[in-house]
């Protein structure tokens, strides 16, 4: 069981890295658009909650955020889940004033270990809206679908509903 949690906690360490440096690549490109960090929480009919962190690119009109974050879940027979999710999120605001409603969608790589590891792809279609309450803070949230492939809880597909909250810090 130790090795198994050293092993994981290398995992995100790793992952944790090399995802900071592929974003800190986008800051040089994020230079002429607002640019801010975004913490989120995804939510979904699993019952696993995962807490995500991003680098939001808002380019006016639409904004995309590569995100990174990991879930830990208590399931019903007794074992963890532990996953870790990296991807993706664009958006298409409606509006630009302080309230902004959105259309977009999310593509995430999950990495699920429960019995051993898998590997799933996730595409969350989304509506939602976000406020800025100045330059530099936003709050937001969406819903939408849910469309998985891949081993996943015993299940090669999945199909619900998905929501995220997150907050976001302009550079």
């Amino acid at each position: 069981m130790k090795q198994r949690i050293n092993t994981k906690y290398w995992m995100i360490m790793g992952a944790f890295l090399l995802c900071q440096s592929f974003f800190m690549g986008f800051v040089s490109i994020g230079a002429a658009y607002d640019l801010g960090l975004q913490a989120s929480t995804r939510m979904s009919p699993l019952d696993i909650e995962e807490g995500l962190v991003g680098l939001k690119m808002d380019m006016g009109d639409f904004s995309i955020t590569p995100r990174m974050g990991f879930g830990l879940a208590d399931m019903d027979h007794g074992d963890d889940l532990f996953l870790f999710t990296i991807g993706a999120g664009f958006d298409y605001y409606l509006s630009d004033e302080q309230l902004r409603p959105y259309v977009g969608g999310d593509l995430f790589i999950d990495y699920v270990d429960e019995d051993g590891s898998d590997i799933a792809v996730t595409l969350n279609p989304h509506l939602g809206a976000e406020y800025r309450f100045s330059e530099k803070f936003s709050i937001g949230g969406n819903i939408g679908l849910q469309l998985g492939v891949g081993e996943f809880l015993g299940s090669d597909v999945r199909f619900g509903t998905t929501s995220m909250l997150h907050m976001t810090y302009y550079f």
